[in-house]
C-alpha cells in the first residue's frame, strides 16, 4: 500500500531491479511463463489500466501473462499467480 502514484511506484521499483509483468487475457499463459528474479505483477481491476498508466509503464521493459483462458477477477489472478510461483519457488 503506498500514496505514491503509479508513475513513482515503477519508478522505485524499477531502481531496485524489479521487472514488470503485466497480467492481461491474451499473454503469454502463466504455465508457459518464465517468471523473472524479481517478479512485479500490475493487473487492474474491472477496467484495463488507463491511456495513461499504458503509456508509463511502456516507458519500462514489460510481458504480458495470462492466467488462462477466461477472465477472472482480479484477486482470483493474484491467488493463481502466487500458488503457480509458491509450486516452481
Amino acid at each position: 500500500m503506498s500514496k505514491m502514484g503509479f508513475e513513482h511506484v515503477l519508478r522505485e521499483l524499477s531502481k531496485e531491479g524489479a521487472s514488470f509483468i503485466l497480467l492481461r487475457e491474451g499473454g503469454t499463459d502463466l504455465r508457459e511463463f518464465e517468471f523473472p528474479p524479481y517478479p512485479c505483477f500490475i493487473l487492474g481491476d474491472h477496467t484495463d489500466l488507463t491511456e495513461s498508466e499504458e503509456r508509463i509503464l511502456g516507458a519500462y521493459p514489460f510481458s504480458i501473462m495470462s492466467v488462462g483462458p477466461k477472465s477472472y477477477h482480479s484477486d482470483h489472478c493474484i491467488s493463481v499467480v502466487q500458488n503457480e510461483f509458491d509450486r516452481r519457488c
